[in-house]
């Protein structure tokens, strides 16, 4: 299985705005067979 990051443009958006875009593409990864690598690194 192929590995997939998503890395994406963050300043100026929302924490939802930057989740449902997030979460769009790993739909998309998934639905064409990657494993989506978490990369996204909060404070909590």
């Amino acid at each position: 299985m192929q590995r997939a990051m998503v890395s994406q443009p963050m300043a100026g958006k929302t924490d939802q705005e930057i989740a449902a875009t997030r979460e769009r593409a790993i739909l998309a990864l998934k639905e064409k067979g990657f494993d989506v690598v978490n990369t996204l690194f909060t404070d909590e």
